[in-house]
């Protein structure tokens, strides 16, 4: 998590926590893949990291391009998020959910 906004002020516990403005609590799903077809595993075990590995059955795509995801905060605000913003949110092992 680090140099993300949930690396920077942690996750926000009350509504008014500066974290709130910054760090989302909710986005769209949009989980790794490497074959293009949803979320299946590499052959070395590990989910891809990088946001163009990600499945085309999740997150906003327009005739097969990634275009981005929304993410919503806890003051209210709701932010669209380019490909290029996307980072890395969470990591099971298995499948790595793309978070904002």
């Amino acid at each position: 998590m680090r140099g993300t906004p949930v690396g920077m002020y942690g996750f926000p516990r009350k509504v008014h926590d500066n974290a709130a403005a910054h760090v989302p609590f909710i986005s769209c799903l949009a989980g790794s893949s490497v074959d293009g077809q949803g979320f299946a595993m590499p052959p070395t075990g590990k989910a891809s990291r990088d946001p163009n590995d990600c499945s085309p059955n999740t997150a906003h795509f327009v005739n097969g391009v990634l275009l981005g995801v929304n993410a919503a905060y806890a003051d209210g605000h709701v932010e669209a998020h380019s490909k290029q913003q996307m980072n890395c949110g969470y990591d099971q092992g298995e499948a790595i959910f793309w978070f904002y």
